[in-house]
């Protein structure tokens, strides 16, 4: 995937858009079946990481986009695909809903005991949505992610993650999974819109 400085327009130029074939806004509080958590302990506590069921986000791209069903048979750029939009809606319900990282061992242990509920512990605004959506054209697609956050600081965390330096507020592991070759992704405002172009 490479870093651009495009627009929704220009992208949709390239791709010569001619439809968007879906279109989904949700709310992580009334779709609790679409995401989970996943506990990493530390010397200091657990750090609570935030995924997205693979099976939501393989379903739409596999109904939507006939390439991707076959995937394994396409160059490595389809596969990376599904990684891609997985990640984007993961940042997406972690930013757009100002998640809470490093709990105490304490604040740990109640949560694996259930003593607290992890969606009021661990996020602020759990109903504000997240959209996704799909734009087809003849030369390729385009996965756009949006939430509802105040976004980042993306122009400088891929400067510094270009330059080899520590971007992120924890490992900050997903600007590089993200850097490879065959997509293509542009952030528009504050960084809480995503645009991921992919070529036939």
């Amino acid at each position: 995937m490479v870093f651009v400085n495009k627009s929704l327009e220009q992208m949709m130029e390239e791709i010569k858009f001619n439809r968007i074939i879906f279109f989904d806004f949700w709310s992580p509080m009334e779709h609790k079946e679409r995401w989970h958590f996943s506990a990493i302990e530390y010397e200091f506590g657990i750090d609570l990481v935030t995924n997205v069921q693979t099976k939501y986000v393989n379903q739409n791209l596999e109904e939507h986009i006939p390439e991707t069903q076959n995937s394994i048979n396409y160059s490595n750029k389809w596969n990376q695909l599904f990684t891609m939009v997985g990640l984007a809606l993961e940042n997406a319900l972690t930013r757009g809903h100002e998640m809470f990282y490093a709990l105490s061992k304490k604040e740990s242990d109640d949560l694996i005991k259930g003593l607290s509920e992890l969606p009021s512990k661990c996020f602020t605004n759990i109903d504000l949505p997240i959209s996704i959506k799909i734009f087809s054209g003849e030369e390729g697609y385009i996965v756009r992610v949006r939430d509802s956050g105040k976004g980042f600081s993306y122009q400088e965390c891929i400067q510094k993650k270009r330059n080899g330096e520590h971007y992120g507020k924890t490992f900050g592991t997903g600007l590089r999974v993200m850097d490879e070759p065959g997509i293509e992704i542009s952030y528009e405002g504050t960084g809480s819109v995503i645009n991921i172009m992919i070529l036939k």
